[in-house]
């Protein structure tokens, strides 16, 4: 596999066909994380806005307990609350620029990762390298896939990051984030997958769980789905 800079491919901004489309190369599936799952799953949006409700709630409740009127509380709570609608704004906003310049693709041999804001990347995974992969799916549907692939080396987790699995720094495992339909996906990997390896598939069904992690491995032929 490679990684080469976006520059490269100015032909479709939003569209690999052109980079994709050679003799052994069929394109399978192309698609971009949602800027909500981004927010909610990478940037901990939810948290944040917690905290700072936290901190509203405190500088309410130390007020009332003395004895403030309710106009200098909230006056009180003006630059708080400007405070929090800048970090959720600049939250947005990351969110929808890696969403924005993200742009997976699924070929019939290889993934492709279209990712980075301040530093463009193209990332070029042959399946051949993939030992194995997983899928987490949430309860509305959407999730990320993770690969751990082989020989990995030449990009640290700081240059994929946030398009890499949490907390594996020292052997980075590149991942699709914030699939809308991450199963329809992980289907379509996996029978990629295994038609290229040559062996037949075969499917495993767990129950719903609202967050369930299942493998995509070509060495097993089988794909775990909630």
């Amino acid at each position: 596999f490679f990684f080469s800079s976006r520059r490269r491919h100015t032909r479709c901004s939003r569209d690999w066909s052109s980079d994709v489309c050679s003799s052994d190369l069929k394109l399978l599936w192309q698609g971009t994380p949602s800027t909500l799952e981004i927010a909610r799953r990478i940037l901990h949006v939810r948290a944040v806005a917690a905290y700072f409700g936290l901190l509203l709630g405190w500088r309410l409740f130390t007020g009332v307990s003395e004895q403030k009127s309710m106009s200098d509380i909230v006056l009180e709570s003006i630059p708080l609350l400007l405070v929090c609608m800048v970090a959720l704004g600049l939250i947005a906003l990351l969110a929808w620029l890696m969403a924005r310049t993200t742009l997976y693709s699924i070929t019939s041999h290889r993934i492709l990762m279209q990712i980075g804001v301040a530093l463009p990347l193209t990332v070029n995974i042959p399946f051949s390298k993939i030992k194995s992969a997983d899928f987490v799916r949430s309860k509305n549907g959407a999730g990320d896939i993770v690969m751990t692939v082989e020989g990995l080396h030449r990009l640290a987790y700081i240059h994929f990051w946030p398009h890499v699995r949490d907390l594996y720094v020292k052997n980075p495992q590149p991942a699709m984030r914030g699939l809308p339909e991450v199963q329809e996906v992980a289907l379509l990997f996996s029978k990629a997958l295994h038609a290229s390896s040559g062996q037949p598939e075969r499917l495993l069904v767990s129950s719903h769980r609202s967050s369930n992690q299942n493998a995509i491995t070509p060495q097993s032929s089988a794909l775990a789905t909630a």
